[in-house]
């Protein structure tokens, strides 16, 4: 076994396990983002169907770059669960829907480049 092969494993299953995580959060936070930002259920709807917008795009981008860049599938696998994390981190500090919106499609973008690159 050479030595990039551990690394490599601990990152794919550590995706796997992520990815689940991804899918399970949103449902129960929604309340808390409905009542934290006053606004109705449908906006929070929006919201976070703009998340599953973002991941058919993530999708797209990350076969496209999967598929150009096949040597380098991990890098693009890392890259994508940094900018995934990254905008579900800062989903909570968004002060109205506008911006859990446009969060939601950046930190989709991620979801789904991280999906497609596997």
């Amino acid at each position: 076994m050479t030595r990039t092969k551990i690394p490599l494993a601990i990152l794919h299953t550590y995706t796997c396990f992520r990815q689940g995580l991804y899918i399970a959060i949103m449902g129960p936070t929604l309340p808390d983002f409905r009542l934290r930002l006053e606004a109705t259920t449908d906006q929070i709807s929006l919201a976070a169907g703009c998340r599953d917008a973002g991941a058919i795009i993530g999708c797209i981008i990350g076969g496209m770059l999967a598929d150009r860049f096949r040597n380098h599938v991990d890098l693009d696998l890392g890259i994508s669960l940094f900018v995934s994390g990254l905008f579900a981190a800062l989903k909570p500090w968004m002060p109205g829907v506008a911006g859990l919106a446009c969060m939601s499609l950046l930190e989709g973008i991620g979801y789904g480049a991280s999906d497609a690159g596997k």
